[in-house]
């Protein structure tokens, strides 16, 4: 039987992703994870399927083009996946003739409610979790020509729909590795050159998802993991993957896009004292919780080759961090960053704008807390709902959402949910604006007499480029402007060449 996996085109000319951590649009052109974890387990229970792949991003085809390709495939079944924010543009791709398993990712939404929603044909829904789920039911499908038993499926039946319950997944600690090579690896390396360049964060074209959990034990309001419970790869399983990765395709740089790496302690020490061992030699970055910090932790993930943490703060106001299930005190962040920095790694804040009961006040509290704590990079977005989020349900519950349509959410052009301070789009952009202009100046301007590697006047044009007025003045002097990009590109590529250096084996 001839199984055909499908990953619809990019949409509106950015790169979008399909995972099931994450599902919208990227900076970077990632291998899907997801896919080659789907085509693993199959090809593992399943050893006599025909595995084929459709890729439309790499194709960059028009619709009645790609489709033309999926006919000409001739497959049985299709397994299609679809994003949450992306379900119009990807539907095509679903609603052929044939038998057709529609993912909708991430996984933690309900089908059922996008079945609704938009009016989607596909027979065949998995619900909340993905591999082990289609492996059961392109089993039965395999045996009887129908899924209509299968656990953790949403059916169509008519103008019914059907759902088996539950999925009976246990673990991912028994999965088989993802099969990347029934994907065109060398295609994915070449455009990630190609169009992009050296990726910003790794300095390097050549660079992969890594994932090693599922789930997440916190539960935060307006986060997709914090729906579904945790589910962990063994430390041995983890070091065993970046090892075939390295052999297999010469890559060394890895996004780590489990929720929180170290939501598990002993075993994300585990994983790093493995990555040690076997002397991989890969460079990565992660999510973390600044609960979670401990020296121990740190000066593992240093050794091991972490560049960088993610820390997701959202918010310093205690009321909105109780609201959204989010507490931290700053000394308990500070401890965790000063820790990173210690150990060579980069400590990244990320804060989102747009919270319910947010107003001018509480952005100012943010912006303190994070001039204390002193981020090397500040990340930040407008907050949107995530369907099936305890946020998003808060919203229909008190009838606050302005927009059902999901794939107007990322969109960033219009309010789509009723806000208590906000009224107008322009008033969150301007929210937002304020916060992130106003943070970048205040550290910009405390890192200014600092040692910390930089030459002092890339610092005093970063402090002028955080300054919306000094910013315009410089624009005017082109001379200075372009002594500034000149220095910024010789440090830059300095660092480059420090770490390409400590890849060398």
């Amino acid at each position: 039987m001839r199984v055909l996996l499908v990953n619809p085109p990019d949409v509106d000319g950015q790169l979008t992703d399909r995972e099931d951590r994450h599902a919208g649009f990227c900076s970077g052109l990632y291998p899907p994870y997801t896919a080659a974890s789907i085509l693993g387990v199959l090809r593992q229970r399943i050893p006599d399927l025909d595995l084929q792949v459709f890729d439309a991003r790499l194709e960059n085809l028009p619709v009645d083009q790609g489709l033309q390709q999926v006919h000409a495939l001739k497959p049985d079944l299709i397994i299609c996946l679809l994003g949450t924010y992306t379900l119009d543009e990807d539907r095509p791709y679903a609603e052929l003739e044939y038998p057709t398993i529609g993912v909708i990712c991430p996984s933690s939404v309900d089908p059922k409610e996008a079945i609704e929603l938009f009016g989607l044909t596909t027979p065949y829904f998995t619900k909340t979790e993905i591999e082990n789920t289609l492996a059961e039911a392109v089993k039965e499908f395999q045996e009887t020509g129908d899924i209509r038993k299968t656990p953790g499926m949403v059916l169509q039946q008519g103008n019914q729909l059907l759902d088996t319950g539950a999925s009976q997944f246990q673990s991912v600690s028994e999965f088989a590795m993802p099969a990347f090579d029934l994907l065109p690896m060398d295609e994915f390396f070449r455009l990630q050159k190609e169009r992009l360049g050296w990726h910003w964060e790794f300095g390097s074209n050549r660079y992969m998802w890594m994932v090693t959990s599922k789930g997440c034990v916190k539960q935060c309001t307006y986060c997709s993991s914090s729906t579904l419970r945790p589910f962990y790869k063994t430390p041995q399983q983890v070091v065993d993957e970046i090892r075939h990765y390295i052999d297999t395709y010469q890559v060394r740089h890895f996004d780590f896009i489990d929720s929180e790496f170290t939501v598990n302690v002993a075993r994300a020490k585990e994983i790093c004292q493995g990555f040690i061992d076997a002397k991989l030699n890969i460079k990565w970055v992660a999510h973390n919780i600044i609960e979670l910090v401990d020296e121990e932790m740190m000066r593992l993930m240093g050794e091991a080759g972490c560049l960088k943490l993610k820390y997701g703060l959202e918010t310093a106001d205690p009321e909105i961090q109780r609201r959204i299930l989010k507490p931290w005190s700053i000394p308990q962040a500070k401890k965790a960053f000063d820790l990173t920095k210690k150990y060579g790694m980069k400590a990244q804040a990320n804060f989102m704008v747009g919270f319910l009961g947010e107003t001018k006040e509480t952005l100012k509290q943010t912006h303190r807390a994070f001039v204390e704590l002193e981020p090397d990079i500040v990340c930040s977005s407008i907050l949107f709902p995530t369907p099936s989020t305890a946020f998003y349900e808060e919203l229909k519950a008190r009838d606050l959402l302005l927009v059902r349509n999901w794939s107007e959410y990322k969109k960033y052009g219009k309010m789509v949910f009723k806000h208590d301070h906000y009224t107008t789009w322009e008033e969150f952009q301007d929210a937002w604006a304020w916060l992130e202009a106003r943070i970048a100046r205040s550290l910009a301007w405390k890192r200014l007499f600092r040692r910390n590697g930089q030459p002092f006047l890339l610092k005093v044009i970063n402090v002028i480029k955080a300054d919306p007025k000094l910013k315009r003045g410089l624009q005017r002097l082109p001379l200075i402007s372009s002594l500034g990009r000149l220095v910024s590109r010789r440090f830059q590529l300095q660092q480059l060449r420090h770490e390409q250096a400590q890849l060398l084996p």
